[in-house]
């Protein structure tokens, strides 16, 4: 007998269902861990794909400047960017088209999707000082 005045046996059933039920709540634990991690790896391959897929459509584009004389500017200013030649699958995605000044910043940016003869239109921006158009996924 134990000092509870049990037999010995019902303490060490006392003590291994304590074990079991903490063995089976660390189990469970583990698998509702196990599934999360899944469930994550499953969203960012998809993420991932969805990413690639949009880049892919953004680098295929090829892009041609719309130019046009501006008396305030006195010279030529880009009015905007004609998109073209991006594959089949990408007509109805979203980019962004920028237009870049000589350090690489922003001088005019458009928000629109790709769509046959899809056009950017920017407020007239001195030609001299336009060093590049650049496409990203939207």
């Amino acid at each position: 007998m134990d000092v509870s005045g049990r037999g010995r046996g019902g303490s060490t059933q006392v003590t291994s269902r304590a074990r079991a039920v903490r063995w089976a709540f660390s189990l469970i634990t583990i698998a509702a861990a196990g599934f999360a991690a899944s469930a994550q790896a499953a969203e960012h391959t998809r993420s991932v794909d969805e990413l690639s897929g949009a880049v892919g459509c953004a680098g295929a584009t090829r892009l041609g400047y719309e130019v046009q004389y501006d008396e305030e500017i006195g010279g030529y200013g880009v009015t905007g960017a004609a998109l073209e030649g991006f594959p089949p699958g990408c007509a109805g995605r979203a980019v962004v088209v920028r237009l870049l000044g000589p350090e690489g910043e922003t001088l005019e940016v458009q928000h629109l999707e790709l769509a046959d003869g899809a056009t950017a239109s920017f407020a007239s921006v001195d030609a001299r000082v336009v060093t590049g158009l650049e496409v990203r996924p939207g």
